[in-house]
Parts: C-alpha cells; sequence; structure tokens
C-alpha cells in the first residue's frame, strides 16, 4: 500500500466531503460548519435511515443537506467517490469520521488508499462528544472480529506471540473482556486525555484502573487534540513489535483512534490485524444514545507520498 505524509490541516483545501448523518445530533456537525463558511463543492453523504431514533429526523430537515447528495447505499457511495477521484485531478477529500461506524470508515479509508496516485489530500475530521455519565454495567458484544477481511491480517509462523494495541473507552469492561478472549502476550493500552477530564475519570473507572497491565510502562496517555503524534506512536509501536510478535489493534474509545489504526494497518498492510468490539446496532436502539458535539473539531491530514 501508499505511504503517506502528514500536512497542516489548515492547509488542505477540500472539494469534496464525505459523511453521514444518522441518529447522533453531532452527526452533520462538520458538513454544518462547512456550509456556514461558505463550502460549496460536492457533498456525499450516507444516510443510516435511522428512523425516528434520537435526533434522525431533526438532522435530515438540516438546511445543510439541500445540496449534498444522500446516498443510502454505501456500496454506491463507495463506487461515487471513486469515479470522483477518478474524474477530478488530485482530489482533496475531507472524510468525516463523527458518526460513521468503524466498518464504514474503513471501507471508505481502503478506497481512498487503493486510489492514491490520484489523491491530493486527505483530511480526517472529527467531532468528540459532549460528556455524559456512562454505563457501569456490561453491554452484549455484538460484533468481534476483523473490521474487514482486509484487515484480518497476515499472521507468521515465525512470529508466534501476539501483541494486543487497544484504544481504551469509557465503555465498561470491554478492554478486559477482549484481553481475556485475545490471550495476547503483550498489552499496550493508549488512553485518551484532552478534551474532558470527566472523561478521563470514567476511563479509568470502566477499564477497572488498567489493573489487566503487569507492566505499568505499557500505559500511555495520548492527546485527542493531536492526531499526528497518535499516528507516529502507534507505528511506532506496530513497526517495532511486528520483529517479534503478530500485532492486532483494538480501537475502542474516540474514532480518531480508530481512523489512524486503519491509516498505519493500510500503510503496512498486511502486517497488521485491525478489529472491531462493537455493542450498537441499527435494530437495537438500547446500545445507542444521541450524541452531542462539544464544540471540539480535531483534524489529521496527509498526501500520498507512493
Amino acid at each position: 500500500m501508499a505511504d503517506i505524509a502528514l500536512i497542516d490541516p489548515s492547509e488542505a483545501r477540500p472539494d469534496v466531503f464525505v459523511g453521514c448523518v444518522g441518529y447522533e445530533h453531532r452527526s452533520l456537525q462538520a458538513l454544518k460548519e462547512m456550509a456556514a463558511s461558505g463550502y460549496n463543492g460536492t457533498s456525499f453523504v450516507y444516510d443510516y435511515r435511522s428512523g425516528d431514533l434520537h435526533s434522525y429526523l431533526e438532522n435530515l430537515d438540516a438546511e445543510c443537506l439541500k445540496g449534498a447528495d444522500l446516498i443510502h447505499d454505501f456500496s454506491k457511495l463507495l463506487n461515487r467517490l471513486a469515479d470522483y477521484i477518478d474524474n477530478n485531478e488530485k482530489a482533496s477529500i475531507l472524510l468525516d469520521i463523527t458518526s460513521l461506524d468503524r466498518e464504514k470508515i474503513a471501507l471508505l479509508l481502503r478506497c481512498i488508499f487503493k486510489k492514491s496516485s490520484c489523491v491530493g489530500s486527505v483530511t480526517i475530521c472529527y467531532f468528540p462528544r459532549d460528556f455524559t455519565e456512562p454505563s457501569h454495567s456490561l453491554d452484549i458484544v455484538r460484533s468481534f472480529g476483523p473490521v474487514l477481511p482486509a484487515f484480518i491480517g497476515e499472521a507468521s509462523f515465525s512470529r508466534e506471540s501476539l501483541a494486543l494495541i487497544i484504544g481504551a473507552g469509557y465503555e465498561y469492561g470491554r478492554a478486559v473482556g477482549a484481553i481475556d478472549l485475545l490471550e495476547p502476550d503483550r498489552i499496550y493500552c493508549l488512553t485518551p486525555v484532552g478534551t474532558d477530564p470527566r472523561f478521563e475519570r470514567e476511563i479509568e473507572k470502566n477499564n477497572l484502573d488498567f489493573s489487566f497491565l503487569e507492566e505499568g510502562e505499557l500505559l500511555q496517555r495520548y492527546d485527542l487534540l493531536k492526531p499526528e503524534a497518535l499516528f507516529y506512536e502507534i507505528r511506532r509501536i506496530v513497526e517495532f513489535e511486528t520483529h517479534e510478535r503478530n500485532v492486532l489493534i483494538l480501537p475502542l474509545g474516540p474514532k480518531i483512534f480508530a481512523a489512524v489504526s486503519l491509516i498505519v494497518a493500510l500503510i503496512l498492510h498486511p502486517s497488521v490485524m485491525v478489529w472491531r468490539h462493537s455493542t450498537a446496532t441499527k435494530v437495537a436502539p438500547a446500545s445507542t444514545d444521541d450524541a452531542r458535539a462539544s464544540g471540539v473539531d480535531i483534524r489529521l491530514a496527509f498526501r500520498f507520498t507512493s
């Protein structure tokens, strides 16, 4: 796969927006702000068709959707994006991952990487949620495995042990449950800081004070506001560990961690596994809630170098 160089997000001038409209109030935050700033380029918006769940109907009425291409079939959205890249020299893409699920983030990034020679720049945009008190009970796990077949990795028989890189979230017990199932030989746990200290306290509490870590130095804090530092850190760990171990990334927590993990995996394909561990589905409203944007806009931008 192609390699990348990070760039200043303020230097990117997107001519195509890709995002979604769903039940979360924050799902259109990026598109609203772009419309307010005068953006009049192409917009591909995936419609989750969330019925009357939470803020979906209100979102569907938003003014910013009037000029957007609203698409109900995700495979059609991928085809439309691929056609746009083919027909617009050095397309500059803004990918809003705020309310997209991890599988769709993976599909979009894979599509963009396949067309890397025709892409000018990519900006990943993420609006963290406002703080709400998390659940302190276990949810039913509805999906646990590779985020896509392309991210199943290439386990080597010369590397018998497993290194797990896990992004800590504030979902109760999810990290511990995954560790029990995977039984890794080494665990790196990356926990987010930087937007609201209440999140940090709840993440620690719902991850049992990280008591599952045998080596305290393998608990690392990353600044949500500096995704470029997170990119370099995940890549450093992966490149170090793949000399001796198979590497699996489990991107719990903020979706910017998932996006960065997927980018690293695409660059180093097929040596890295990326799995998902999800409790939310469209038919299980109890597993969802109406997240609102906190007002923080987190961006990571890059261009392809090969």
